[in-house]
């Protein structure tokens, strides 16, 4: 039997959300197409969450303790009624029509169990730093073909399964205390056993964090990340923004700024310096021609903060290294 509209439940976890969440709950609700049943699972917020969430026709399950974004998305995923589970962050806006394409997603195609989403490249908010987020958010999806079934990753942000199959892994790994890696380890142990689909009709907006919220979840998940490299090896840097691809571009940009402070000690250091922009350029020119796109004034601004941000991203990865040498050698 295909699935209709009220086969599928909305899942947000929320924790402090009470600057995004109505938005959100608006978004979903001038829907063509309305989903059956919209669950909050409040992760014990101590601001005004719960207050607006009530004035909404959904479902509210309050946790008395905070116990992380892996924990909500499970308890949601054991009330829902429906067999499709679409997961939305608390900080994003449903673009128009999303209901309707997740519906026909699976009605359409055959052994397809999850769809994956993705953000647009315009935030919710305003800013240079959001608008940066934004755009290297959305880099990624433009060399990827619709229908691609070759990720590990999910879009924890917007991605629609099948409740049978979310079950049949064993849900989200509650061991995560926050929203952090959480997302990705599970799409590690999902795609063992159930392909995940890009479909790219599935949209949101996001609201994103200032640069020094940034600096720090770049600086944690990244550490995250490399425990999760540790334990599953070449199933984690595989696609999308967690690539070996993505992964250069933050080293390379992260070297343009180390670089010239040896300068002082050779005249070549300069032309090593001009080479290895040469190769970031080629490199991030997805991106980069992305920020220019937006003025030759926040194309600078862009891939300098870009280079910031590898050298946060590769220094975290360096600490982590340095650690677990210390630890296997004591």
């Amino acid at each position: 039997m295909p699935f209709s509209a009220t086969d599928i439940t909305v899942v947000i976890p929320t924790y402090n959300s009470d600057q995004t969440i109505a938005p959100l709950l608006e978004s979903i609700l001038i829907q063509n197409v309305l989903p059956g049943e919209i669950i909050v699972v409040d992760d014990s917020s101590k601001d005004e969450t719960i207050r607006i969430v009530e004035r909404y026709p959904v479902k509210v399950i309050r946790q008395e303790k905070n116990g992380g974004a892996a924990k909500s998305r499970n308890i949601g995923i054991k009330k829902a009624k429906g067999e499709i589970i679409l997961f939305l962050d608390s900080d994003t806006y449903l673009m128009p029509n999303v209901i309707q394409a997740i519906l026909d997603g699976f009605n359409n195609r055959r052994n397809v169990y999850a769809q994956n989403g993705f953000c647009n490249s315009e935030p919710l908010n305003r800013g240079c730093f959001p608008l940066y987020k934004g755009i290297v958010e959305n880099s990624w999806i433009d060399d990827i073909p619709d229908w691609d079934d070759s990720s590990r990753c999910i879009n924890a942000r917007i991605g629609a399964f099948t409740k049978s199959s979310l079950l049949d892994v064993g849900g989200f790994d509650e061991d995560y205390p926050g929203a952090c890696v959480e997302d990705h380890e599970f799409g590690i142990r999902y795609s063992r056993k159930y392909k995940i689909f890009l479909n790219k009709q599935l949209r949101v907006r996001h609201h994103f964090s200032n640069f020094f919220e940034t600096v720090r979840n770049y600086w944690y998940r990244t550490y995250e990340t490399m425990f999760l490299l540790k334990r599953y090896k070449n199933e984690v840097l595989d696609s999308g923004g967690v690539s070996r691809y993505s992964a250069l571009q933050y080293f390379f940009g992260a070297t343009l700024l180390i670089v010239p402070f040896a300068s002082f000690f050779s005249h070549l250091v300069w032309v090593f310096w001009l080479t290895l922009c040469l190769i970031y350029v080629l490199l991030s020119k997805n991106v980069l021609r992305k920020f220019f796109k937006e003025g030759l004034l926040f194309g600078c601004f862009g891939s300098v903060v870009h280079a910031i941000y590898g050298l946060v991203i590769t220094t975290s990865a360096a600490c982590f290294y340095i650690n677990n040498l210390i630890k296997t050698r004591d």
